[in-house]
């Protein structure tokens, strides 16, 4: 038999949907094959480094121009999709992120199967107009089950006429970490791990001027729990989430986090048991002061810690790919299998 072939759409080659991307794929057991058509605009260097990964998972690589802001370029990604699509006939499309999973659905019209995994609708981030939320809607159509990362999401996606049936909420996951083989380096001061740009909050912490805080702002993704090690506290003033990468780190570090009450955030965190929930709109003195409180108390601390590596183990890679993996059985289930006989 052949194996399930999934093609897979991504026009946002940063942050956590780039590396969710890759998990995924990386992760398909026997079975699965996956073509993944990507965009190089928005990060020149993604194909360099990301390209080696994917062909040596044995997936197909194609190159395929979205920017990330609607223009006229997207017509022509829509037509080259769909002449792909027509041309590969693979069983499930899996489109990722706003832009992608607008020219998946676009491009598919209900001629094949489309998992769609907002990342975080568009909607729920400050400053959308309304011509997002109508084509999401129209999309739902086109729109054989989407995945969500947050309860906000899945909210959401109901707001716009998913049915129940069509809407999975899976976290994101990670393997994890081998216990190091020696004690870690003293863990001093505020780390802060993310990109440096605005959803992230980096200049609420730039702003507390009496705190010891260390900005990680690009490192490799292998060094990540090592980082987390080496500080006291993990401070995320994010101005909107989904679910975040760095939090499973933190938790998989035993590093306290200090967080935004945001998206996925305030779902997974539970105030003062597995992390501390500061307000959306929370000043830079009011960072200082609680994040000086925490590094004053290790006791608190420790405890944070704690709840935080228990919380961890509900958060792992093998579980994000099975559940995933779920998914398209049941897509394929409702549309009667592999759709590679179908007509164009």
């Amino acid at each position: 038999m052949a194996p399930v072939h999934i093609l897979y759409v991504l026009e946002a080659t940063d942050g956590g949907t780039r590396r969710h991307l890759r998990d995924l794929v990386c992760g398909l057991p026997s079975g699965f094959s996956a073509t993944v058509v990507v965009s190089t605009l928005r990060d020149p260097a993604f194909a360099r480094e990301d390209r080696p990964v994917y062909q040596e998972a044995g997936a197909r690589w194609i190159e395929l121009p979205m920017r990330r802001s609607a223009g006229a370029g997207d017509f022509m990604a829509v037509r080259r999709l769909r002449k792909l699509l027509h041309s590969l006939r693979p069983d499930i499309v899996h489109a990722h992120s706003s832009k992608a999973g607008a020219v998946a659905r676009l491009a598919s019209r209900g001629d094949f199967p489309v998992v769609y995994t907002p990342h975080g609708f568009s909607l729920l981030m400050p400053g959308f107009v309304w011509p997002y939320r109508l084509f999401e809607t129209f999309a739902v159509r086109w729109t054989d089950a989407v995945i969500c990362v947050t309860e906000e999401e899945s909210r959401l996606a109901q707001s716009l006429g998913y049915a129940d049936g069509r809407i999975h909420v899976i976290r994101n996951g990670i393997t994890p970490p081998v216990p190091p083989s020696c004690v870690s380096a003293a863990r001093e001061g505020i780390g802060f791990f993310g990109r440096d740009v605005p959803q992230k909050g980096a200049d609420v912490l730039r702003a507390c001027k009496g705190l010891p805080v260390r900005f990680f702002t690009h490192y490799p993704q292998g060094e990540a729990i090592a980082l987390m090690r080496t500080v006291a506290v993990a401070a995320m003033p994010s101005r909107w989430e989904g679910c975040p990468y760095a939090l499973l780190e933190a938790w998989a570090a035993g590093t306290p986090v200090v967080a935004s009450a945001v998206g996925g955030l305030k779902e997974l965190i539970r105030h003062g048991e597995n992390g501390w929930l500061l307000p959306p709109d929370a000043t830079p003195g009011e960072w200082e002061r609680e994040l000086g409180n925490i590094l004053r108390d290790p006791s608190l601390r420790e405890r944070l810690a704690e709840g935080g590596r228990r919380s961890f183990a509900a958060h792992t890679l093998s579980g994000m790919l099975e559940k995933t993996l779920s998914v398209y059985r049941a897509v394929l289930g409702k549309t009667g299998g592999p759709c590679r006989a179908r007509e164009g």
